[in-house]
Order: C-alpha cells, then structure tokens, then sequence
C-alpha cells in the first residue's frame, strides 16, 4: 500500500512537472476592426461563448475576451468603405483581412500554441 502511494504521487509530480495540465489555459484574444467608414456590424465568436453580433459599430472597434484557443473569428460588414480585421492572440497577430469596399471581411483561423 505504502509503494502504490509513492507511485500515485511520483506520477502526479511527473505530469505537473512535464507541462501537461489537466485544466485548459486561458489566454487573450483580442478582434479588431478598421476601416474608413463606420461599420455596419461586426460578429465575433470564440470557443466557449455564443457567437456576438453588434450594430452601428464605430470604428476603430476592438474586443479582448479571455478563452481557450480554438477556432477564433470575427467578420464585419461596412456601410461604406473598406475595412480591415485582425485577430491576436496574447498580443501576437494570428491573421489579418483586408477588404475590399462595400464587401464584408472575415478573419477565422483555429488559434493554437504554435
């Protein structure tokens, strides 16, 4: 019984201690939105939480939102103009978008540790 305990907690220092964690992090991913005009709506979704659609949104717009990594994205429609999107994850671009005017802009992409 006294070796099983050992073992049970030798193991359990051995998977802290490699960098696998049981509980998935959490990080700050942030979506942005320029452009030359204002923008009709922006949505945003992040795994987590439902989809968040806006309207009338000034411009610039950004939303930070603390998630898991996973599928990120964000798409704007302008009233005029074209806009530009970005996705950053703890303060790193991931994937920027520029549109073409009058046309909505998409920026998705999985967003991982890599």
């Amino acid at each position: 019984m006294r070796v099983l305990s050992v073992a049970a907690i030798l193991g359990s220092a051995l998977v802290l201690s490699s960098g696998c964690s049981l509980v998935s992090q959490k990080h700050e991913v942030t979506f942005e939105v320029t452009g030359t005009s204002a923008a009709g709506t922006v949505e945003y979704d992040s795994p987590g939480s439902d989809a968040t659609k806006e309207q009338d949104v000034p411009l610039p717009w950004k939303k930070t939102v603390t998630t898991e990594f996973g599928f990120q994205s964000v798409t704007a429609e302008p009233t005029t103009g074209a806009l530009t999107c970005r996705i950053l994850a703890d303060d790193r671009e991931i994937i920027k978008v520029v549109g073409t005017e009058g046309k909505p802009v998409t920026c998705k992409k999985i967003v991982n540790d890599d």
